[in-house]
């Protein structure tokens, strides 16, 4: 028999697993169109300085799929699609409809936590060697929050890879979450640190690449005459 107070990033995995398989039965595009993903991504930090709360126990359950309104409070930010540079990564996409929508309100409404971002966008994914990372500034994080980069890539399967600062303020200096994952699509996966994680999601969107379909920012698909 479990009893006391259980180790939070317990009780976060178990949030996470409530949300897993929620995106089954998602289509592929017709081969001649390049499948785009919807990446989502998660930052917070640990406030109870114990390393267990009570309080999430009750957070962390799974809260009704219906219910897929972002939080008002929720610091989601605004991103701004990048310049019209020949070269597009991503644009920006509604976290109202992502997966990780339910992570995000329990965290915020935990005292175990504080989030710091909740952010959303669509891009493909390339092979590894033609992956190219995005600037958390990009996704319109400040720095004072946290710096560094994302890249999503392929091989056999889909990874993200992080390298993430976090000013410590308590410290006087920043910690860093490094590293790749392996993605399965519509599991939320998790980057752990003492005071900070990540939380991270992948999933096929049925939206229509605008862009470039290839690194070198040529096209791959044929123009129309």
């Amino acid at each position: 028999m479990i009893n006391g107070r259980w180790p939070k990033r317990i009780l976060l995995i178990a949030a996470l697993a409530a949300l897993n398989g929620n995106a089954a039965g998602q289509e592929m595009p017709p081969d001649n169109l390049p499948q785009v993903y919807q990446v989502e991504v998660i930052l917070f930090r640990y406030t109870d300085p114990s390393g267990t709360s009570t309080e999430t126990a009750a957070q962390a359950q799974p809260t009704s799929p219906a219910d897929k309104t972002a939080d008002a409070d929720s610091p989601q930010g605004e991103m701004a699609a990048p310049a019209e540079t020949g070269k597009l990564l991503w644009f920006p996409a509604d976290t109202a409809t992502g997966g990780l929508v339910n992570a995000s309100r329990r965290l915020t409404a935990s005292a175990g936590y504080k989030m710091l971002a909740y952010r959303s966008w669509l891009q493909l994914a390339p092979e590894q060697g033609d992956a190219r990372s995005i600037e958390l500034s990009e996704l319109n994080i400040e720095p004072g929050v946290a710096s560094g980069q994302l890249m999503l890539f392929q091989k056999q399967f889909l990874y993200l890879a992080a390298e993430i600062q976090f000013p410590d303020a308590n410290a006087g200096d920043a910690r860093i979450i490094a590293g790749s994952r392996k993605l399965p699509l519509g599991k939320a996966i998790y980057f752990d640190d003492p005071q900070f994680g990540l939380i991270a999601m992948v999933s096929r969107s049925d939206q229509s690449w605008p862009g470039p379909t290839n690194p070198g920012g040529e096209s791959t698909s044929e123009s129309a005459e």
